[in-house]
């Protein structure tokens, strides 16, 4: 019975582990939101727009959609850190137009070794780099501004990667680096002089 209950906490704690942990590019530099503050008070009007590009197949158009709104979402939250604009609906209430782009590069091969990994209780290794990269182009009165950024992170499933989990937990890891890159683009925004 001692053996059996052993034999199940060991199973328990070996199916509870991570095995994973996520390891960030750093293309680009951590922002953090308070250095987004404008000290103007001009409150320029913006119109943002997104869109997602990828050539998977497998991504639904409404899908695209969501994925193109969480982009959006995070640009916005970045402008409201900088404390200097006021977003609108339309492009003619718009003193500066912003139209972004995300483009998907991640590669659905990457989910062949993940399988073996898991079906192997994570004893074989396997990694995925899991990238950003965006395009916006920026239109101010009659001046045109253009910014490409570009960053990823690698999560690696193996089982001593359990021990890394807690202090590079891969699934934070992601969405912190998407929120990064529209602090970026805020942030050049900011320093090319348009959000002033």
């Amino acid at each position: 019975m001692k053996n059996k209950i052993t034999i199940c906490l060991a199973l328990l704690i070996c199916t509870s582990l991570q095995g994973c942990a996520g390891f960030k590019g750093n293309n680009l530099a951590p922002v953090n939101p308070n250095d987004l503050k404008v000290t103007s008070n001009s409150n320029i009007k913006i119109y943002d727009t997104w869109t997602f590009e990828t050539t998977n197949n497998v991504i639904d158009a409404k899908t695209k959609e969501k994925i193109a709104e969480t982009h959006k979402k995070n640009f916005e939250e970045a402008l409201k850190n900088a404390n200097c604009c006021i977003l609108v609906s339309t492009a003619n209430e718009a003193d500066l137009v912003l139209t972004g782009k995300a483009i998907d590069e991640n590669s659905m091969a990457a989910m062949l070794p993940a399988i073996i990994t898991g079906v192997s209780l994570y004893t074989i290794p396997s990694w995925v780099t899991s990238k950003i990269h965006i395009v916006a182009k920026a239109q101010r009165a009659d001046k045109n501004y253009g910014y490409e950024l570009q960053d990823h992170m690698t999560m690696v499933q193996w089982l001593p990667m359990a021990l890394a989990f807690p202090f590079a937990n891969p699934f934070s890891m992601e969405g912190d680096m998407n929120a990064n890159t529209s602090r970026t683009l805020v942030s050049k925004l900011k320093a090319d002089g348009v959000l002033e």
